[in-house]
């Protein structure tokens, strides 16, 4: 046993793991810990457009991505390292993401008119653009792929470091919410230099391929859809406040939904590295992949649900060591929306570690898609009756996305399906 334990301890997998949840944690750990930066030197209207622009800079790095983390790693994954194949997939997922990254400038243009911060402050529109797509064109999927990721993370952390000392001088001394998108925006650029610097070169002989480029954004539009599905649910509450109520309002909620958002990405950068494995697994040993996966989930599940049951005890204390005075109001919203972790771990697990290396990402979408056109609905009724509701229509929805996703699964296992 003993032999067996120091053997994984020591094996890729390991050690990819380690990386992953490292520069997690440093992705998690160091914007968590400038909000109470933020929220003392900002007025709340200031914090609250801040934490909007970061808000759509999120949605636009899930855009870009545009689910290549999972399909181009699939891909990449599966091909012969030995021939010109993976290069092809490279030079065409980069084409796709530059056509996504073009898309949302045109689309972040909507925001001028839709939120009043953004028509008086349009450079920290632009670079809550910039911020989002620099992150989500950063193509991890290939350090993914190839199961080497040490340089990706001391690159990714130094420049998360980087633009976070930027963010809070900027804070400090500006006051300002540009200067805080500016470091945001910078801490993504380096990694991106990076990333390039190593590839490009492999790839730069060989002629551009429009058709082949296009045909990654049909092959990855299933997660695509999943991705931004879900996305309604992390930021779509914080999204809703942000375009009907007022900033200052919008930093009550946004404030809570940030620390509990830090703690779901951390909890799935433990599930995150072991997808590469599991789709190798599910080809060629079905029962040691579904061990893996009920491993993975329970594990995960129920690191979320102490952690719920901490947080909803202590919210007041947490809200006032975190955001101080003035964030009140939080504290009752931060104790229902907490409970979103473990219920959203539960899902991303079933999903991502499950049903799309099983090929059901399309199943896996709709129900998403589905689920988050309900929550949308639920969201711009219940932002009418206060954060408190918001949060509770979160909940609710992330429970009824739990129940379909498993229903799903039981349902093809029980009709013969190989789940």
């Amino acid at each position: 046993m003993l032999t067996r334990i120091r053997r994984m301890a020591g094996s890729r997998l390991a050690g990819n793991l380690l990386a992953i949840y490292l520069a997690r944690m440093v992705n998690i750990i160091i914007p968590l810990a400038m909000v109470p930066i933020f929220a003392r030197v900002l007025d709340p209207a200031t914090f609250g457009l801040t934490l909007l622009a970061q808000a759509l800079g999120l949605w636009i790095v899930q855009v870009v991505e545009f689910g290549y983390d999972f399909s181009a790693t699939r891909r990449l994954a599966r091909a012969d390292w030995s021939e010109d194949g993976w290069k092809l997939i490279v030079r065409d997922t980069l084409f796709g993401q530059n056509v996504l990254v073009l898309l949302c400038l045109v689309g972040s243009l909507a925001f001028l008119f839709l939120v009043e911060g953004f028509a008086q402050s349009p450079l920290i529109l632009l670079l809550a653009w910039a911020y989002g797509a620099m992150a989500g064109y950063t193509p991890r999927w290939y350090f993914y792929a190839r199961e080497e990721l040490a340089g990706f993370t001391t690159v990714s952390i130094l420049g998360r470091a980087a633009g976070a000392v930027v963010s809070v001088l900027a804070a400090i001394f500006t006051r300002s919410g540009e200067g805080i998108m500016f470091g945001y925006a910078l801490g993504s650029l380096i990694p991106l230099v990076w990333c390039l610097w190593i590839i490009l070169p492999s790839i730069r002989h060989l002629p551009l391929d429009m058709r082949a480029g296009f045909e990654t954004l049909r092959e990855g539009g299933g997660i695509f859809a999943f991705k931004i599905s879900k996305m309604v649910y992390s930021l779509g509450g914080v999204t809703v406040v942000g375009i009907l109520a007022t900033p200052a309002v919008l930093a009550q909620y946004a404030s809570s939904d940030r620390l509990v958002r830090a703690g779901i990405n951390l909890a799935t950068s433990f599930t995150i590295a072991f997808f590469p494995r599991l789709s190798q697994l599910v080809e060629t040993d079905r029962a040691a992949a579904r061990r893996m996966f009920l491993t993975i989930t329970c594990l995960s599940v129920a690191m979320m649900t102490v952690a719920a049951i901490v947080v909803t005890f202590n919210s007041e204390l947490i809200v006032a060591i975190i955001l101080g005075d003035g964030y009140e109001a939080a504290a009752p919203v931060l104790a229902l929306l907490i409970w979103v972790a473990p219920l959203n771990m539960y899902q991303f697990s079933v999903g991502t570690q499950w049903m799309i290396p099983l090929g059901m990402e399309r199943a896996f979408s709709a129900i998403i898609a589905g689920a988050a056109i309900v929550y949308v609905g639920l969201a711009l009724w219940a932002v009418q009756h206060g954060g408190e509701v918001l949060a509770q229509a979160n909940v609710a929805a992330e429970f009824v996305l739990c129940l379909a996703l498993t229903g799903y699964v039981m349902l093809v296992r029980r009709r013969g399906g190989d789940a």
